[in-house]
């Protein structure tokens, strides 16, 4: 599972070494290589909250929900970010390649897009589960019956007392 939700990204940071964060061009290829990359710990996460929820786990709910309410932030922001410098590079990209830069930036923004909503939807349904989940009352020491005090007064025999004998003058 941890290979499933850490190995892609540290793949994408492996790729994107070195950083050079003030190139449009640089930004574009690592937000578009992480677009694909998303997918992955989103299953991941999934997996993890299914098995929360079948555990009735409150603090893996809890997890899922932070780490997926964070995925789901950096997949918009990772959107924003991108349009932004799809825009900024329009304008460097060949003629001949202009179709194909714009059908190919429209599919990133919108698979960061469904990232982000998978990630927001999962992260709803383990903040509701979480929350629907009650500690179970952890039981008591089982202790011996109950000691009566005083006897029945139930016209009944308890147990371990004599019923009471009637006489003729009740009838």
């Amino acid at each position: 599972m941890t290979t499933m939700l850490v190995s892609p990204l540290v793949d994408l940071w492996i790729r994107s070494l070195p950083a050079r964060i003030h190139s449009p061009a640089w930004r574009l290829g690592v937000i578009a290589a992480g677009g694909s990359v998303a997918s992955a710990p989103l299953l991941a996460l999934f997996v993890l909250f299914a098995l929360a929820a079948a555990a009735e786990d409150q603090g893996a709910s809890y997890v899922v929900f932070g780490v997926s309410g964070l995925g789901g932030l950096l997949c918009l922001l990772a959107a924003a970010l991108f349009g932004l410098d799809a825009l900024q590079l329009n304008g460097q990209v060949q003629a001949s390649l202009a179709d194909s830069y714009a059908a190919s930036s429209v599919w990133v923004g919108v698979r960061l897009v469904l990232s982000a909503a998978g990630f927001a939807i999962l992260a709803w349904a383990a903040f509701r589960n979480a929350r629907g989940v009650r500690r179970a009352a952890v039981p008591r020491a089982a202790k011996g019956p109950a000691v009566l005090v005083s006897p029945a007064r139930s016209g009944g025999a308890s147990p371990g007392l004599a019923k009471p004998a009637t006489s003729a003058v009740d009838d």
